[in-house]
């Protein structure tokens, strides 16, 4: 028996919108089937990819723009003491979410030169912000001169013990030697797990 006033509206309205459904459905499925025309490429091989350069002030990594200003031409020591060339190794330095080992090349007092012998890269999200932070500590030790480094947002942990290695690595090269070659600043940092980081 067929339905009747109020009821057979309504039944008729659910067809409609299941019959618009399907013929939206069937046409985006002709759609994305159909063949594409060809298009005139030029045979160039790839394109060339601009990356920012860690040297050049007026750019940026990940939304981070670096210094602007003069860079500073030696690491800052107390007087009576500075700090002798060469390249030294840190120790390694609990992140919380992994390790930081750090080679430094010191020349004319200087900080010249970085090599990165452990990063966080445990997880998946620690590689990525290993990564992005590695070029921006460079050009910060370069540019700054100094082991207390900018904190490098959303890396901040990474960034808290590459100041404790790069202050490690001053307290090696500092002559005369200090009496006391402890960190006396050291964020002793813990693992951290949180999330999926």
């Amino acid at each position: 028996m067929w339905a009747t006033g109020h009821e057979s509206k309504r039944l008729l309205g659910k067809l409609l919108v299941t019959t618009a459904l399907l013929g939206i459905s069937a046409g985006y499925a002709w759609w994305q089937k159909r063949p594409e025309a060809p298009r005139e490429t030029a045979a160039l091989g790839p394109a060339p990819v601009q990356i920012a350069a860690p040297t050049d002030p007026g750019s940026g990594v990940g939304g981070y723009v670096f210094h602007e200003g003069p860079a500073a031409t030696a690491i800052t020591m107390p007087a009576g003491q500075h700090v002798a060339d060469g390249e030294y190794v840190s120790h390694e330095w609990e992140s919380g979410f992994g390790t930081v080992k750090i080679k430094i090349r010191i020349k004319n007092g200087a900080f010249t030169g970085l090599e990165y012998l452990l990063v966080p890269d445990e997880r998946e999200r620690s590689q990525e912000l290993s990564h992005m932070s590695k070029p921006l500590l460079l050009h910060e030790m370069i540019h700054e001169q100094k082991t207390d480094v900018d904190v490098i947002t959303t890396a901040t942990y990474t960034t808290w013990a590459f100041q404790d290695a790069l202050a490690d690595v001053v307290l090696q090269a500092t002559r005369p030697p200090p009496a006391d070659r402890r960190l006396k600043n050291a964020h002793n940092l813990e693992p951290f797990y949180m999330g999926n980081q």
